[in-house]
């Protein structure tokens, strides 16, 4: 029985641990192919400043999380985890906008609003994304882990090479792309969310 119940838990979870790795593979392909090598390199110093940012700002509370969280908490005690949850997260994303404005110290790049808009969007919207599929998995929830790990390397591929062929082939755009999935994720996963707990209210 618990050999059957973890080949079934490796089942749900194994389209997101495919399928999103998988797509960032192509994507690094697909934008070596549509970006010039400056606007990959901008892409690709966003995308490290962003991991960077995660781990000095939310990495040590998604440890917390995964470590200590019990979905099967009292009422109470769940409800002050997420309050401390949200602080944790809106401190997180401040400190993330400030690491943004301050990479324009750091490199040559020309840093237009719109890139230093699409880099806010990216880089907090996929701070939530990261902490909140590890939460989902902590309480074995495996369609939200699936939906936050699959749609922002699959989806924002699929936006991100929409505004490069509509608009310019930039590293905003590919950002935007991927911003844009990024929240339409977290939409779906909050409202699903919410009609859940309607739904046992």
């Amino acid at each position: 029985k618990r050999g059957s119940m973890l080949f079934r838990q490796t089942l749900l979870y194994l389209p997101a641990q495919v399928l999103g790795p998988l797509f960032q593979f192509i994507s690094i392909i697909a934008w070596t192919h549509f970006l010039s090598p400056v606007e990959m390199g901008v892409f690709a110093l966003v995308a490290a400043m962003q991991e960077l940012a995660y781990v000095a700002t939310t990495f040590w509370f998604t440890l917390y999380t995964m470590r200590y969280h019990d979905p099967e908490a009292a009422d109470a005690v769940r409800r002050r985890f997420l309050d401390t949850e949200l602080l944790v997260l809106i401190a997180a994303s401040l400190g993330t906008v400030l690491v943004v404005f301050l990479l324009p110290l750091v490199t040559d790049v020309p840093w237009t609003p719109a890139l230093a808009g699409a880099t806010v969007a990216y880089a907090v919207s996929r701070g939530l994304v990261t902490h909140l599929a590890d939460r989902a998995r902590t309480e074995h929830d495996s369609l939200t882990y699936s939906v936050l790990q699959i749609s922002w390397p699959v989806l924002g591929l699929a936006l991100g090479v929409l505004f490069v062929k509509l608009f310019s082939a930039s590293a905003a755009n590919v950002l935007w792309g991927y911003a844009l999935a990024q929240c339409l994720a977290l939409a779906g996963v909050i409202e699903g969310k919410g009609r859940n707990e309607d739904a046992l209210a």
